[in-house]
């Protein structure tokens, strides 16, 4: 059950990631 908690975190984490970098990808292109 722990390892299945720390792989939700993880993939949240994940996927958190992925939308922080597409939203600084958006604000470059928005800046240039």
């Amino acid at each position: 059950m722990t390892e299945f908690i720390e792989d939700d975190i993880n993939f949240y984490k994940y996927q958190l990631k992925k939308l922080t970098e597409k939203e600084e990808n958006k604000n470059d292109n928005t800046s240039v």
